[in-house]
């Protein structure tokens, strides 16, 4: 059987045997691309579902969710109806994909099942006026639809109108919660405590970047000593933000508690400053030289930051998952070229080839 130099035959196919450097980073850059394609293929988006059920509102609670969507898989559609229903009070609602009979479409049909709804609110406190409040402000009445999100927003209102009133440290706490499955109602029992009423100790600042944190508290009129009350806190809020140029937000203001003092409190928000984009100053002088000729000179300082307007764009990895499919080819290329390297260094050195190669075992 004939022999070639560099291919074998065996059972009378033909091996090609690897034995130049470009060849084997070739074939290394060709699997590379395939791992890489393989990665990247996209996945399948749809179009906006026709959304369809017998409940009129649960139908439309699915709207709003994928209203600002226009494609996406069929998992993020899903994820997001599902979440709709949830959140409105249809914790056991069903859902069933079809594609249309004209194959452009599909659809997302929906068994919102029984609603949850909230059978009784009993609420409990040492303070019956601030407990009613808590209560009226939550605007929780029997029969309403319920859901944790729903829950969540009624306890936060009342919270506000606790503080409104002077108690910024009042708490809920949820005593009981009967579930009927059969009803799909809820009976729900919690206890308001109101807490003392308490003053500001100190106001922290966070995210100033060019104006120092004193002054923002003092343009915000939040002083130590004053009664903490919500419309304050607003006020101080809504103050900072209509001053041009001093800030582009500020964040809630949060109230902390103070470790062993019971009536008093910490403030603390964050406001979002943009860096200065840029500055320019120097200074230039003058006199006379020993000769009678006047001189000349100055520094000038230049001062630049963000300067192409890029420093708050948050940094989004691009593909982390195609990151492996990437390094083992890059790994192997320049382990080729190290290789190819070493063996002409080696070569250099050496008349023989198998001397050179030895060398190079190591590596």
């Amino acid at each position: 059987m004939s022999r070639a130099a560099n291919s074998d035959r065996i059972w009378g196919w033909k091996l090609v045997r690897v034995s130049d450097l470009h060849t084997s980073i070739w074939l290394v850059l060709l699997l590379g691309c395939g791992l890489l394609a393989g990665a990247l293929r996209p996945v399948p988006l749809r179009p906006v579902p026709e959304v369809s059920g017998e409940d009129p509102a649960a139908v439309r609670s699915v709207h709003r969710a994928l209203e600002d969507l226009s494609a996406a898989d069929v998992d993020t559609w899903i994820h997001r109806a599902w979440s709709a229903l949830e959140a409105e009070g249809w914790p056991r609602a069903r859902m069933r994909v079809d594609t249309l009979e004209s194959g452009e479409g599909w659809s997302l049909q929906i068994e919102s099942g029984p609603r949850t709804r909230l059978s009784s609110l009993e609420v409990r406190g040492p303070d019956l006026d601030l407990a009613g409040n808590w209560k009226e402000a939550a605007g929780l009445e029997t029969g309403d639809p319920l859901s944790p999100g729903i829950f969540e927003t009624a306890l936060q209102h009342g919270l506000r109108a606790l503080s409104e009133s002077g108690y910024p440290l009042a708490s809920v706490t949820v005593l009981d919660q009967t579930y009927d499955a059969e009803q799909g109602t809820v009976d729900i029992t919690v206890l308001v405590r109101p807490g003392p009423r308490a003053r500001i100790r100190e106001v922290f600042v966070h995210g100033a970047t060019r104006t120092r944190p004193e002054v923002i508290v003092r343009l915000s009129g939040l002083k130590s000593g004053q009664w903490v009350l919500e419309s304050s806190l607003e006020s101080a809020r809504q103050r900072l933000l209509a001053r041009p140029g001093l800030v582009d937000g500020v964040s809630d203001m949060e109230v902390l508690r103070v470790p062993g003092v019971p009536d008093e409190v910490d403030v603390r928000f964050t406001v979002d400053q943009n860096p200065t984009s840029g500055s320019f100053s120097g200074a230039l002088g003058a006199r006379k030289g020993d000769d009678g000729k006047t001189e000349f000179s100055g520094v000038v300082d230049l001062l630049l930051s963000d300067l192409f307007g890029t420093a708050r764009f948050p940094w989004t990895p691009f593909y982390p998952e195609v990151v492996r499919y990437i390094q083992i080819p890059l790994l192997i290329i320049g382990l080729s070229y190290a290789l190819r390297t070493a063996y002409r260094f080696a070569r250099d050195r050496f008349d023989d080839r198998r001397d050179a190669r030895c060398v190079i075992i190591g590596i």
